[in-house]
C-alpha cells in the first residue's frame, strides 16, 4: 500500500504541471489511466488502452498501429522533456496471452514530469 500512497493525487498533477502542454488530450487520458492502475499495482491491458483511444470498434491492425503510435509518441515526448532515455509507459508480457503486453508507469519516472526545468 505504500506505493498507492506515493501516487495519491498524482493523476491530477499532469494537468497542472509545467509539462501539461507536452501531451495531447488522448495521451493525457491514457497516461492517467495507466498511472491510476499502476497506483493500485494493476497492469493496463490493451483492451483498456483501445477503449481510451476510441479504437474498440476498429480493425485489429488499425488498433495495433494507432496504439503503438500513441505509446511511442508519449515515450518520445517524455524522453525529450526529461532528457533521459527512460520510458514513461513500460510493458510486461501479458500473463493471459504471451503474444500481448500490459502496461504500467513507474511513479519515479512519472515524477520527473514535475521537476522544474
Amino acid at each position: 500500500m505504500k506505493r498507492k500512497n506515493r501516487n495519491e493525487g498524482a493523476d491530477q498533477g499532469l494537468q497542472h504541471s509545467a509539462s501539461a502542454n507536452l501531451f495531447d488530450d488522448r495521451e493525457k487520458d491514457l497516461i492517467q489511466l495507466i498511472l491510476k492502475n499502476s497506483a493500485t499495482q494493476s497492469l493496463t491491458t490493451i483492451e483498456d488502452i483501445n477503449r481510451i483511444l476510441g479504437l474498440s470498434e476498429k480493425s485489429p491492425d488499425l488498433q495495433k498501429k494507432h496504439r503503438s503510435d500513441t505509446i511511442i509518441s508519449i515515450n518520445k515526448k517524455y524522453g525529450y522533456y526529461t532528457k533521459t532515455e527512460n520510458l514513461l509507459l513500460k510493458r510486461y508480457t501479458s500473463v493471459q496471452d504471451k503474444r500481448g503486453f500490459e502496461y504500467f508507469i513507474d511513479y519515479d519516472d512519472y515524477r520527473l514530469l514535475f521537476d522544474e526545468k
